[in-house]
Order: structure tokens, then sequence, then C-alpha cells
């Protein structure tokens, strides 16, 4: 459909993938979704409550700004998420769900709060490719959590590049992401991060990095996790308030495991031994295989940095480096010192001439 015939989606309009007018447009929020604006209020932050089902809002005279960027928003995604369409994006579908799990499962008892955390969440732009793996192989999201209390939102960002070949291995990734404290803000700030690599990436435009993974040549983990407790308190703040009720209903704790859930990462941070811990092997239920491309002994996304950082006492086998510092992990050769030869050895050894060991090659790959 051309730019020029193209019409924003909203109230009573046909879905551009269906051509149907949609009974229910908001079928995955767990909260009814007014859609029929004539029954709303005409004050700004009543609005917005009955729209958003947001938490005592605060007053502010950016209600009505907000209402004007989320809830179009909210519309264009019915059309991705719509099941009759061939635009229906899959990473669109599997986040919904893959949030929900995992806060559902954080306030097990307060039924109405996940809820709300959970329509939160939208997605803004999605790029992904794949080979026809449940997992993607690239991936460039934006994703945004909207404040349940204030005019304000936490943009999140990752962009994701891996390929596994039958004699080669390619692995990078990097998240960040950006508090919006209002509107006005927004306006002020270039919409997009640099897709850059490494310690680079996140570093314009208000973003902030939480973290960054490489996979070298060597096959050895390279990675920094940079977020800190104090970037974790102000992702709270914005989105659920600080010293209010509803801050204190929701941990800190949930808020960083947020900060990969809403980009579709299935993450826990640990308490206790036996608890689910870190992002499961082969991306669980998420669309990004990020824990097993390399060794994982230091990986971009620590449950152990967000225990340190949290003040959680540390759980048996974390990582006792600084991992707020760049790592570098061991070489596969470090790894397997009884093999003299190495992963990369020419020689007709034993080793290597058994195909069942052989290692394949690793390439650096780079986020661009």
């Amino acid at each position: 459909m051309s730019d020029e015939h193209y019409e924003e989606p909203g109230p009573g309009k046909e879905c551009s993938g269906c051509f149907k007018v949609h009974t229910d447009p908001f079928s995955w929020k767990h909260l009814p979704r007014p859609t029929n604006y004539d029954e709303l209020p005409d004050e700004p932050k009543e609005r917005a409550r009955k729209l958003f089902n947001l938490v005592d809002p605060i007053n502010s005279p950016e209600w009505e700004e907000c209402i004007k960027v989320r809830d179009p928003g909210e519309w264009r995604s019915t059309e991705y998420m719509c099941e009759e369409s061939e635009a229906t994006d899959t990473y669109y579908r599997n986040l919904h769900p893959l949030a929900w799990k995992c806060i559902s499962r954080a306030l097990p008892d307060d039924h109405a709060l996940a809820c709300r955390i959970a329509d939160s969440i939208d997605v803004l732009t999605c790029w992904t490719s794949d080979e026809g793996d449940p997992v993607v192989d690239n991936a460039n999201v934006y994703t945004r959590i909207f404040s349940l209390y204030a005019p304000a939102w936490v943009d999140l960002h990752v962009i994701f590049d891996m390929r596994i070949g039958a004699t080669f291995v390619e692995c990078a990734y990097s998240f960040g992401y950006r508090a919006i404290d209002s509107p006005s803000t927004d306006k002020k700030l270039d919409s997009k991060t640099m897709h850059d690599h490494g310690p680079e990436a996140h570093q314009q435009h208000g973003w902030r990095p939480i973290c960054w993974y490489e996979l070298d040549p060597e096959r050895r983990d390279i990675s920094q996790c940079q977020i800190t407790r104090g970037d974790i308190l102000t992702v709270h703040e914005i989105l659920f308030g600080l010293n209010t009720d509803l801050s204190k209903r929701v941990s800190l704790k949930l808020t960083a495991e947020l900060l990969f859930v809403a980009l579709g990462v299935p993450f826990s941070i640990a308490e206790k031994e036996g608890e689910k811990d870190g992002v499961p092997m082969f991306g669980g239920d998420g669309m990004l295989n990020i824990s097993g491309a390399g060794p994982g002994k230091k990986p971009g996304v620590s449950a152990a940095h967000m225990r340190k950082i949290l003040r959680i006492p540390p759980l048996e086998g974390d990582d006792p480096a600084d991992l707020s510092q760049r790592q570098v992990g061991q070489s596969e050769k470090e790894r397997n010192p009884q093999y003299e030869c190495g992963s990369d050895c020419d020689s007709d050894c034993e080793y290597c001439a058994d195909e069942e060991h052989n290692r394949p090659v690793t390439k650096r790959r780079r986020l661009a």
C-alpha cells in the first residue's frame, strides 16, 4: 500500500492487513482497552487513566501530549497483531505472551498490577531475519514501556547479529535504554541510536548502555555489563515513581528484569539456589539466542552482575570479577589444554582427524 493511500489505524477503521473492522482490536491486552472515545472523559489525565489503565496518575499538563504519542502507537500495533493479516509479525506476537509470563511470575499476588505492567509494553519498530528457525539471526528492535502513573516512558533497544554454520560461528549483541521523563523531552532527542557495537553503542541522544557482547575469533566471550544501580533506580522512578505506594509494589529486581523481558528476552534474577536465573540456554521462549553462542562464562546479560548492583547476596558460581569492566573469557585452546594442537591445527593428529571433535571456526561479528 502506497504512503499516500495509507490511513493511520484507529477506532472504527478497517485493518490494512485483513480489511476488516476489528471487534476486539486489543485482544492481546490483559485489561479492557476502550475503543469508543465518545464515552471517555474530556479531561486529559482522566482520559489517559481510562485509556491506559493507569495507577493514581499525577497531575501534569502533558497528559494530552502523552495520549497523542501512545494512542496512535497502540493502534498501529493492532495491525501487526492481526492474526488474519499477512503482515502479522512473529516478534510482536511472541513478545507479549513472554512479557506476561515473566511479569505474572514476579507478581503472583498482584494480578491487576501485573496486567497493567504487561499492557504498558509496546513495540515501536522491529526488523528481524531468520533462516526458518524459531529464533532470529538478526534483530534491530525498539520497544517502549509506558509509565503507569506519569506522562513518561522508557525506550529500549537491542541490536543482535548471529550466524552458525558448519565451519563458523558469529555473534554480537548490544542492549540499551533511554528514560524519557516527559513528551517534551522526547521531542528534543533523536529517535534512534547509533548502531555501533561494543562499548560505543548507546552513548548518544539520551541513550544509556545496558550491556554488550562479542564472540571473538578465538571463541572467547568478550563482554561488559555497563548498567548501574543508578540506571535501575532511574527506570524504576520513571515507570512506577519513587517512594510511592505503586513503587513499593514493584521490586527493583522486576524493574531490572523488565529491561530485557520488554525486548523479548526471558531473563530472571534468582535470589536463591534452584530459582530460574539468567537467560535460558538457546533462548528459551524468547526470540534471541543470546545464551548459546560462546562458552557462556562471560555473558553480556548477567544475572550475577544484576545481583551485585541490586545488593542481592551472590549465589554459588557467580563470577566474582567486576563485570562492569570489559571482560575477556578464555580461548578454546585455554579451555582445552589437553589438546596440544588446539582447534586450528592442520596436522593429521588423532584429535583433529576425528570429525566428531572438530570445532567450528569463529568469526568476529560486528554490529553495523
